[in-house]
């Protein structure tokens, strides 16, 4: 993928949703492309949440000289912090996303990774029992393996857990054994994880 200007997908910034979130805060946008232009990934109304942590609505375009939004989170913001905050798999048309659930009642994080199933409108849950070490790699139409993409970070937290996490890179993920929900229950993700966590952790 390769990021390019909001004006060559002809977005324009005062048309995107929720504009009452740019008064309250500073914002910007920005759109990575796929390789043959099929696809353009838009994260708009990006926030600095914490110092350095981006996070942003989220949007799957299709017709670049015409474009239509296929996908829209709306106020479900997503991470756009690390370059693989985002992948896409290519042959399996699913986007990868990262989004850390959190729950105030037992005050506890999960990482999680998002996948979006581009062609059959679908979204299943990926999580960890760390932090955001992680993303996904694609080696087969919907096939993909786990690769620790920030090594240095992994190491300095497993130094000051005295080595007792767990190490996840490498394992695989096929995702027709995923279980995958309508698109249109996106809005209620973290609810949804919060329901059964178990039933999304990577065994």
């Amino acid at each position: 993928m390769k990021q390019v200007k909001l004006e060559d997908w002809k977005i324009v910034p005062d048309n995107l949703p929720n504009k009452q979130i740019r008064k309250q805060h500073w914002i910007d946008h920005r759109i990575r492309e796929t390789e043959d232009e099929k696809y353009g990934f838009l994260f708009y109304n990006r926030i600095e949440v914490r110092m350095g942590w981006y996070m942003g609505s989220f949007a799957i375009l299709t017709n670049k000289n015409n474009p239509i939004f296929v996908f829209d989170s709306g106020d479900l913001p997503f991470n756009d912090v690390f370059e693989t905050d985002l992948v896409f798999g290519n042959q399996s048309e699913i986007v990868q996303l990262a989004r850390d659930c959190y729950k105030q009642s037992l005050n506890r994080s999960f990482h999680t990774l998002c996948l979006i199933d581009i062609r059959r409108k679908l979204f299943s849950i990926l999580s960890f029992e760390v932090a955001c070490f992680y993303c996904l790699q694609e080696i087969d139409k919907n096939k993909f393996k786990i690769v620790l993409d920030k090594p240095d970070h992994f190491e300095r937290y497993e130094k000051r857990m005295n080595n007792k996490i767990r190490n996840y890179s490498g394992i695989e993920i096929d995702c027709t054994k995923l279980e995958w929900m309508d698109l249109s229950k996106i809005e209620n993700y973290c609810n949804i994880f919060w329901l059964n966590p178990e039933k999304f952790e990577i065994k």
